[in-house]
């Protein structure tokens, strides 16, 4: 049986620096002071605008003043959207499954830096739409020695044409799927202020909804303090059926201070199955049972293998930016293959979580969000053997039983 998953949101061109030190002069004098003021959180985005008025400066010469340098190391695709889907095809690479993206680009030089990207991998991109104006693009600045190694990184984003992207745009054949991934919708304003309406209407149509959520930075700014409408209506938290989340995202959104409140509030309002990742930590998961089978709140631990080889191993190091994108591309991926034999209410969890907590591990051994495959299957072939280990790692039931936040 063939899956087809048509997916929404955010591409963009990433242009990374590496090697930012946060706690550096130039980078406090630029850091926030209270929330929404414009200034720049370790974790966090900012949208480019913002932050020229916080500095009172360009961004140009913003980041020059960080980073010394007048080009970026690297660029790559990126976008919590299209990073995931990509993870989700190239895990897929030998299955019947379909990707679908629905987004717009503006025709310049970084729109074709994008599309030259997108040209390397599976996914469909029949409905990306190509429009006059400027390319959604992100200034992302990386400190590997954040959080006592861990690493870190922040965004600055600028929005471009992705600002006039609606629902209208979608068309009928969004929701002519078996799953609608919603990626990181508050990047592309029009579709996240109507995202019950597209809840609904997937449902209606017969359909999974996937969501996965980013830094709102937008609502932060229109009222900081208070939590961040994911949803319009609280109803419309029903339609989820798998809710990917950073436990910052997971607490701005809830209105709770603590990241097993923020799932509780999610199950309440009827959500069915929730995943939120906490970087190094480990990762809280709760399923009612009407998607994967029923598994109360518990944490799932990361990668001992990918931490170790990551914090005091020889290999190249990369950063951080799209392990939350990678992880949910992870889970999408193995939810997709585990439809394809088993029928819904059935699905392991566990095994869907392993696949996106080493996708979203491995992510910190590159530079960017998406890997660069040299031939097709070269990162399930990679990812296997960190799959497997994980396996061997939490392998006693009764343990993962026990396992509480």
């Amino acid at each position: 049986m063939g899956i087809k998953i048509s997916g929404v949101g955010c591409s963009l061109l990433d242009m990374i620096y590496s090697d930012i030190d946060f706690r550096s002069r130039a980078f406090r004098r630029l850091s926030s002071k209270k929330p929404g003021d414009g200034g720049l959180i370790p974790g966090g985005l900012v949208i480019v605008e913002d932050l020229e008025r916080f500095a009172n400066t360009d961004l140009e010469t913003i980041v020059k003043t960080i980073t010394g340098k007048s080009n970026p190391e690297s660029m790559n695709l990126g976008g919590p959207a299209i990073a995931a889907l990509v993870n989700t095809a190239q895990l897929g690479f030998d299955r019947e499954i379909e990707i679908h993206f629905f987004a717009v680009r503006g025709n310049d030089a970084i729109g074709r830096h994008i599309a030259g990207f997108l040209a390397k991998t599976t996914v469909n991109i029949d409905h990306y739409l190509v429009t006059d104006g400027i390319s959604p693009a992100t200034t992302v600045l990386c400190d590997p020695a954040y959080d006592s190694g861990v690493g870190e990184r922040l965004f600055i984003n600028t929005i471009g044409v992705a600002s006039r992207y609606g629902i209208e745009d979608l068309g009928d054949d969004f929701f002519d799927a078996d799953l609608l991934f919603f990626g990181g919708t508050a990047m592309v304003p029009e579709i996240h202020a109507h995202l019950d309406i597209l809840l609904s209407r997937s449902k209606a149509s017969g359909c999974l909804n996937v969501v996965s959520t980013v830094y709102d930075f937008r609502s932060e700014k229109r009222n900081p303090g208070t939590p961040w409408p994911l949803v319009a209506a609280d109803a419309a938290y029903a339609h989820i059926d798998l809710l990917i989340m950073n436990s910052l995202e997971a607490c701005k959104i809830s209105g709770e201070t603590e990241p097993a409140n923020a799932v509780h509030y999610f199950v309440d309002q009827g959500v069915a199955t929730i995943l939120v990742t906490q970087g190094p930590d480990p990762v809280l998961i709760f399923s009612d049972g009407s998607l994967f089978e029923a598994t109360e709140l518990i944490v799932l631990p990361v990668s001992e293998r990918l931490s170790g080889e990551l914090l005091f191993g020889d290999h190249p190091k990369g950063d951080t930016t799209g392990c939350g994108d990678n992880f949910a591309g992870g889970v999408l991926a193995d939810l997709a293959i585990q439809l394809q034999s088993k029928g819904v209410g059935h699905l392991d969890l566990y095994q869907a979580c392993a696949w996106g907590i080493c996708s979203g591990g491995l992510a910190g051994f590159y530079a960017g969000g998406v890997y660069a495959e040299s031939r097709t299957g070269e990162k399930y072939r990679r990812l296997k053997s960190f799959v497997d280990q994980y396996w061997r790692q939490i392998d006693d039931l009764t343990s993962k039983r026990n396992y509480r936040p």
